[in-house]
């Protein structure tokens, strides 16, 4: 049976809206359930890819873990460690016995990179300087992309985990020493201790410390269950920090952040915050004191928090976006960026501001230091800033363009490494200047949002495309790379020329300064703005009022200026059209604004100071099959076609994914082919999972993630949209949408083109709720109040591509009752729990899908004496009546039955 994902925040928008709304959920959550933490130890798993049967969690905690939220210690004794540690007794030290000796936290003695940031006080800067050493680039593959950052231990095995659920331990040749799943995602870098243990979180809400030689558990410490917090979901997406006393600090996104012994695994302490916490900890080692951020995002309420070493409150700041980055620690001050844009330094002592600096885009990336204070950091804006510490005065920007979530690494000569959103690890030197760069990412899904570990000879890095790399130090200065096209060598920036550009962006949000000549008849265009003055970058905004698209052929389609203004979208209503050249052109012409108003990341306003006229051209792709490989059913008796929608991502605009860009890259929806006639039909989505670690796809059972869809084929060109306005179920509350289309296109032996095109938009006061934090975080466009978000996603026939009847049931009558479409089964084998049940309506006179709000919530199942579903029943909208629909009974992957109906 496929379980419902616990997804991070979002679900749609595909997924991508939820990622906010969740996040701005804490101030009217339930109270913390004061139950016990369950810790399970178990050390004979074996080390290939297996998670131990008997790994049960039960109530085994140490005496004087009783205490209150926000209070009392654990008292587990200080030398009790866990059999097979292969360490000594006493390794552990007891809290508060560093308050007059201050010293590092106890990491693995060795380790170049031991925990994310490199170091307690987060400098993300080693005293070692890179030394070439010969060796071989590298890269590892894993089977989902790679949110996390690795560590790296003193003999250069590498310790990262995957989106594939799995914890894959490196050696310095990228052989795999081990690999440990777990239940879910892994969106956490671990920490390495001195007692031979790698200690990480994972998205099925465990903490795991394993045997960093052998892989084996030593123990799994679960967070409280959503359900006890207020909560939706409990990951572990924040990272591991350790105090001096060797006590680990750890945000969870079931609302807390907790205390605990390393030891055995057990709760010290549980503290409330407001929100989810991806932020990790930085610990000031001369008091103990630790400084963190979390996602709150309600105005006056605090995001940012400053604990004594006990996890008792010292102050506390708000800032206007989440606070994801993790701080660093400085002499007397405390500095961590927001996603309001804006990187702050504050008294680490009083939480006074001390100063605050403004980017043009939001803060994913953690801050750097070099030796002499000067503070690095990277933005989404594509920049990176050096920042004086003291004043906060920019002393250099380097402009790359592509946005940039990975946290800078320093190593002991102020060189500068980080990764790119087109796939690129740069260095620069401490003035900013260029080194080199190589692209390591020559794909679609080329971001490098994974943060750089340093090793003596090498930096080790990941990417959204699954793999890690190892590359050795200065590898693009090496004699025999001088031809190598992949490296870029300094002094220079990126060329980009100064003035206004638009520039084609792809449906990954990559801008290319030279466009594609070919482009699909039914696929939405993309184009960003860019501005350049004086050698930097400026925030510059499309004009609405002044705003033309022309396209030749005439075609009607839609135009979109995103919420931000920096980019538009052109999405044709019919297909475009090509020439007697067989081309298509599209000119953009207006003005564009600076100086905006800003609050955060929302802009209002501005003043015009230029105008752009540019004219792309396009020839169109060529035709295909007329008739597709795959079916709408001709009765319930003959195949339907099934497709499989999944690694979703969402890079436009650029908040969404730094939100939620794993979250996305797990999803998995099925597309039932539901009725159709001439290429031209109606289908059903519904969420899917896997039946188990490595299983087959299955729907979700019960799912409220369903809303039908209308398909166009065109030789080979598919179209698949909702654009009624629909809204459905996600995570308890209605989420509304104007539109949703994905195009994607047919091989003429039946495969399918990846990656498929995909546009979402609603309309943010359609929004319950919701809609004033969406407006706040500048994700509605201040003139339309439309969000619009631009991406991607894999397409893939399922199973073949075609399902038949499951054969669930004998007979189905169709019947409309006090209000409800009701199917009453005969002789039924639906087990609710084990399989998906649902009902779909089509318009008898327009053969439309008729949209109903909640379609999921509105769904409910009667059983019968044996348990199994002899009833379905569908809630009908009072707009229906009068209506003439086709009902359709979906079970599975298919329409199972079916009838006419006149609803009263």
């Amino acid at each position: 049976m496929p379980a419902r994902k616990p997804l991070d925040q979002t679900l749609i928008l595909l997924v991508a809206l939820t990622a906010l709304f969740v996040a701005s959920c804490g101030a009217d959550s339930a109270p913390v359930n004061s139950s016990e933490n369950n810790v399970s130890t178990n050390n004979q798993m074996s080390p290939n890819n297996t998670i131990p049967s008997n790994n049960a969690t039960g109530n085994n905690t140490t005496p004087g873990n009783n205490a209150a939220d926000m209070g009392a210690e654990n008292n587990t004794a200080a030398n009790s460690t866990t059999p097979g540690n292969n360490t000594s007794p006493g390794n552990n030290t007891t809290p508060g016995n560093n308050i007059n000796n201050p010293e590092p936290p106890p990491f693995r003695n060795g380790a170049p990179w031991p925990k994310f940031r490199a170091n307690a006080e987060q400098s993300g800067r080693v005293s070692f300087s890179l030394v070439d050493d010969g060796s071989d680039l590298w890269s590892f593959a894993t089977s989902r992309g790679i949110f996390s950052s690795p560590v790296v231990d003193g003999d250069g095995n590498i310790y990262i985990g995957s989106g594939d659920s799995v914890f894959y331990s490196l050696d310095r040749d990228g052989g795999t020493n081990w690999s440990f799943e777990t239940g879910e995602v892994i969106d956490s870098s671990a920490l390495l201790d001195d007692m031979n243990q790698v200690i990480f979180g994972s998205g099925d809400g465990k903490l795991y410390a394993l045997d960093a030689t052998t892989g084996m558990m030593n123990w799994a410490f679960e967070a409280d269950s959503p359900a006890s917090t207020g909560a939706y979901i409990n990951w572990w997406e924040g990272n591991v920090a350790m105090g001096s006393d060797g006590n680990l600090i750890a945000g969870n996104d079931n609302f807390n952040l907790y205390i605990v012994n390393r030891v055995d695994g057990t709760r010290i302490k549980r503290i409330r915050l407001l929100d989810q916490t991806w932020s990790n900890a930085a610990i000031d080692i001369e008091t103990g004191d630790f400084f963190i951020g979390n996602n709150n995002l309600i105005d006056g309420l605090p995001n940012m928090f400053s604990y004594d070493r006990e996890g008792n409150e010292r102050w506390t700041d708000s800032t206007m976006g989440s606070v994801v980055a993790s701080p660093i620690v400085f002499d007397d001050r405390v500095i961590a960026g927001s996603f309001d844009g804006s990187v702050r330094a504050w008294d680490k002592d009083t939480g006074m501001l001390l100063w605050s600096y403004q980017t043009r885009d939001h803060l994913y990336a953690s801050p750097a230091q070099l030796s002499d204070g000067t503070l690095v950091q990277a933005s989404a804006d594509g920049t990176v800033y050096g920042i004086d510490v003291n004043t906060g005065v920019e002393r250099w920007a380097f402009d790359w363009g592509a946005p940039i979530r990975s946290s800078p690494a320093i190593d002991g000569d102020d060189n500068i490494y980080f990764g790119t959103g087109d796939g690129h690890l740069v260095t620069l030197d401490d003035q900013g200047t260029l080194r080199w760069a190589l692209r390591l990412i020559d794909g679609d899904r080329d971001d490098l949002n994974s943060s750089p570990a340093l090793s003596p000879s090498a930096i080790h890095i990941a990417g959204e495309s699954g793999e890690v790399f190892r590359v050795p130090a200065d590898f693009c200065l090496r004699p025999a790379q001088a031809g190598n096209t992949a490296c870029l060598q300094g002094p220079n920036e990126p060329a980009a020329p100064m003035g206004v550009s638009l520039l084609y962006t792809t449906r990954f949000g990559t801008q290319l300064e030279t466009p594609p000549t070919k482009a699909s008849a039914h696929d939405g265009l993309t184009f960003t703005l860019r501005v350049r003055e004086m050698g930097d970058t400026v925030l510059a905004l499309f004009d609405d009022a002044s705003l033309q698209v022309t396209l030749d052929p005439p075609i009607p389609a839609k135009v979109t200026i995103s919420a931000d203004r920096q980019f538009i979208v052109v999405v044709p209503e019919q297909e475009f059209v090509s020439d007697m050249m067989g081309n298509v052109s599209v000119q953009v012409q207006g003005s564009y604004l600076i100086d905006p108003m800003r609050t955060g990341l929302k802009t209002t306003g501005g003043t015009v100071d230029g105008n752009f006229l540019e004219t792309f051209v396009f020839e169109l792709e060529r035709d295909r099959n007329e008739m597709s490989f795959y079916p709408f059913p001709e009765d319930h008796t003959a195949a339907a076609g099934v497709l499989w929608l999944h690694r979703l991502a969402a890079p436009l605009p650029t908040l969404l994914p730094s939100y939620n860009q794993i979250g996305f890259d797990s999803l998995d929806y099925l597309i039932v082919f539901v009725e159709g006639v001439s290429n031209q039909g109606t289908g059903w989505v519904v969420e899917a999972a896997p039946t188990g670690p490595n299983g087959e796809l299955e729907p979700v059972p019960q799912t409220g993630g369903v809303f039908p869809v209308s398909l166009d084929y065109n030789k080979g060109r598919w179209v698949m949209a909702a654009s009624d306005g629909f809204s459905f179920e996600v995570l308890n509350f209605s989420l509304g949408f104007n539109s949703f289309r994905v195009a994607f296109d047919e091989e003429l032996d039946g495969s399918l083109v990846i990656p498929a095109d995909v546009t979402v938009e609603t309309i943010c006061a359609d929004i319950p709720v919701y809609g004033d934090f969406l407006r706040d975080l500048g994700l509605c466009n201040p003139n339309s109040d439309v969000l619009i978000a631009r991406g991607a996603a894999l397409l893939s026939p399922h199973e073949g591509g075609s399902a038949m009847s499951p054969g669930l049931f004998t007979d189905a009558v169709f019947s409309v009752e006090n209000g409800h479409v009701v199917a009453a089964l005969t002789e039924s084998r639906i087990d609710p729990d084990a399989h998906y049940v649902g009902l779909m309506l089509i318009d008898d006179i327009t053969g439309e899908p008729v949209a109903i709000d909640d379609i999921g919530a509105k769904t409910t199942l009667n059983m019968d004496a044996t348990g199994n579903v002899s009833r379905v029943r569908l809630r009908l909208d009072a707009a229906l009546s009068g209506r003439q629909v086709r009902a359709y009974l979906i079970t599975e992957t298919y329409p199972a039955a079916s009838a006419t109906l006149a609803l009263p």
